[in-house]
């Protein structure tokens, strides 16, 4: 088991990738690893330098991971290395990209505990390379090999300097080829400095010199880096809902005294967290005429450190609030809008369905298949239950696969839809669009008793209906085997 095992069934899971996760993910944390790269902190680099600062600062942060598309992934680490790792994985580039889009928030959080950045291979990734051992084995057995021959040279200088520099030849070769065999660098160096070391003591016991003790202090351990102060509020139909990281508790008081003030005492719920090691929130001093800003329904305002970011609202109001925020904090403020990009999230949905699909082997199961029809997105127009046009092609490839399904399988089509509006109309509506989807699939082959149609309305939530992408991800057709 390694700290990854969940991660990996997840995202097998989330993208019908079966194995093919564990090889993913091989290659983000090759490219996390890389010296070339600059590491963990070159990496995080490249997504700050590319304005994503204030998401690579929820990644560290501990608190909720901003996501990021595939498109926002590939263009910040490039198509070709996004292919690379693809190709190694054995699926396609525009799977891989979303899929890597997935992990990389989580793995971050994994390797960054307490919100301190590693400046070199972090220790975490030590219990996923343990499956390595046997490359690191064959460096301790050519250790003992040599410290062998530098006993049977005696007492010679000579005889114990030539184990030596043969040791250190043959720690340079077995480099080389673990190299060639594509390990990442500390498996290279491990071997080498146990080689090294061990001649070295066996050249001391050779020798007729005295072995003089000496005492190592160990190096006082550098400070913990800080983190930032963030303050994040959502605006649910105007009840707020906040999580605040500060220094202290006076910040802590004052953010609390400033939310009674805007909002009254029973209109926000706030989840505040002291932490020593965090960085002055320089925005307190703001915070309260900020507040002000906030009360349209849907809003969604964070702040990390210097960076602001704004989303839940359509373009003209983020760019309004983003102009207003912008005059209040001042030029050593950043401020970014977020708008929730419907159209990329159903292509990058659709482009994993059609992947997941064609990478059915056969013999698949229900449930396999299921996690495949359940990647695609159908984007009803709002109180419609009319296909639109760009799913019909893919559905009539999830009708192929189902008609390809065991003899015997049964699959229930559950229609869910957000929480805004009226929940008898809802729960209408659901029904509806789920018999929609079954008529498709039937009049595209399917045998009419293989489904069934439900609609749920808004009892089987996936995600907080207080935003905007948590109301987007709720309005779903989702597949289910019937028992």
């Amino acid at each position: 088991m390694t700290i990854f095992d969940s991660l990996i069934s997840e995202t097998a899971e989330k993208f019908g990738l079966g194995d093919k996760a564990d090889g993913l993910l091989s290659g983000l944390l090759s490219m996390i690893t890389s010296s070339e790269g600059g590491g963990l902190t070159g990496l995080l680099s490249k997504f700050t330098d590319a304005g994503l600062g204030d998401v690579v600062s929820s990644w560290v942060s501990g608190g909720d991971n901003r996501e990021i598309s595939g498109d926002q992934l590939s263009s910040v680490l490039g198509n070709d290395a996004v292919s690379g790792i693809a190709q190694k994985a054995g699926i396609s580039s525009g799977i891989a990209s979303t899929a890597l889009a997935f992990m990389l928030p989580k793995v971050i959080d994994k390797l960054t505990p307490n919100g301190v950045v590693p400046t070199g291979i972090p220790e975490m990734l030590k219990s996923y390379l343990g499956g390595f051992g046997d490359v690191v084995g064959k460096g301790i057995g050519a250790a003992g090999n040599l410290a062998s021959g530098a006993a049977a040279a005696g007492a010679g200088l000579s005889g114990a300097a030539g184990a030596g520099m043969a040791g250190a030849k043959q720690a340079a070769d077995f480099a080389g080829d673990t190299a060639k065999s594509g390990m990442s660098w500390i498996l290279k160096v491990l071997p080498l400095l146990l080689l090294l070391g061990i001649a070295y003591l066996a050249w001391r016991s050779c020798s007729t010199t005295p072995i003089t003790t000496t005492t190592t202090v160990a190096p006082t351990a550098a400070p913990m880096p800080k983190v930032d102060s963030s303050f994040q509020v959502i605006n649910a139909n105007g009840k707020y809902k906040v999580t605040a990281v500060v220094p202290d508790e006076k910040t802590k008081a004052e953010v609390l005294k400033q939310l009674e003030a805007t909002y009254g005492k029973d209109k926000f719920e706030a989840n505040i967290t002291v932490n020593t090691n965090a960085k002055p929130a320089g925005w307190l001093a703001k915070l309260g005429d900020a507040l002000k800003e906030l009360k349209a329904p849907g809003t969604e305002f964070s702040i990390i450190g210097s960076a602001m970011t704004i989303s839940g609202l359509a373009a003209d109001a983020a760019n309004a609030l983003k102009a207003k925020l912008g005059s209040l904090f001042g030029a050593d403020f950043s401020v970014s809008t977020k708008i929730l990009d419907i159209g990329a999230a159903v292509k990058d949905a659709a482009a994993a369905a059609a992947g997941a699909l064609a990478g059915l082997k056969p013999g698949f199961t229900a449930d396999e298949l299921v996690k495949a029809l359940n990647l695609e997105v159908i984007n009803f127009a709002s109180g419609s239950n009319a296909i639109p046009k760009e799913n019909e092609d893919l559905l009539k490839k999830s009708a192929d696969a189902i008609k390809q399904a065991p003899a015997g399988t049964k699959l229930e089509i559950g229609g869910h839809t957000d929480s805004t509006g009226n929940a008898a109309g809802n729960d209408k509506l659901s029904a509806a669009r789920a018999a929609a989807v079954k008529a498709f699939l039937d009049k595209a082959g399917v045998k009419a008793d293989v489904l069934t149609a439900k609609g749920y309305g808004s009892a089987k939530a996936i995600a907080s209906n207080d935003t905007k992408e948590g109301q987007f991800k709720n309005r779903r057709i989702e597949f289910s085997v019937v028992k």
